[in-house]
């Protein structure tokens, strides 16, 4: 909760408070073949070699060619195959289109601001820090319930705290659609 808290008001205020903020630095990188991948299993063997435990459990995704009229003929944009995985260390996309001696490599790598907004943000996490991030959310929802509850049974009557949640959620609503429009 502490992190959720920190993290959330640095990125909140980071603009305001001149807080230096997320830097991610892109490096693109094009790897010159001496012969073609014969099959999308070479393709994964040279990922994997060139860069170990990135992607042991992704699959590699194709993306079929596809043929686009012009005004006077067709342009074919040929068959890619490619790996991709986002994590919260950075994330690395490597691609190349058979027959051709070329594969590309986009990597992303984050600076700790960067590192801390994916971490706030659950990218790259596995499900027990999504669940985590879940329960925090349902535990700050049932916390505000429970306070304007009691404070009711102390201090008001229950057509006041139904007016009060009335405001809020007015309230809310009102400024989402304020900063929407």
């Amino acid at each position: 909760m502490l992190l959720y808290g920190v993290t959330g008001l640095w990125l909140q205020h980071r603009s305001t408070l001149k807080i230096p903020g997320p830097i991610t630095e892109m490096t693109n990188e094009i790897f010159h073949l001496e012969n073609s991948f014969h099959s999308i299993g070479d393709f994964k063997a040279f990922s994997d070699r060139a860069y170990p435990g990135w992607f042991e459990d992704k699959k590699v995704t194709v993306k079929a060619s596809i043929s686009l009229p012009t005004k006077n003929d067709s342009i074919v944009i040929p068959e890619m195959w490619s790996l991709r995985k986002v994590g919260l260390k950075g994330s690395l996309g490597i691609s190349y289109v058979p027959d051709t001696l070329v594969v590309r490599v986009n990597k992303q790598d984050p600076n700790f601001g960067a590192f801390m907004n994916r971490l706030h943000r659950g990218m790259g996490t596995g499900i027990s820090w999504q669940f985590f991030g879940d329960l925090a959310a349902i535990g700050l929802i049932l916390f505000s319930f429970t306070g304007l509850f009691m404070w009711t049974k102390l201090h008001g009557t229950k057509k006041t705290g139904t007016v009060l949640f009335a405001v809020g959620g007015v309230a809310m609503i009102g400024t989402v659609l304020f900063n929407l429009l």
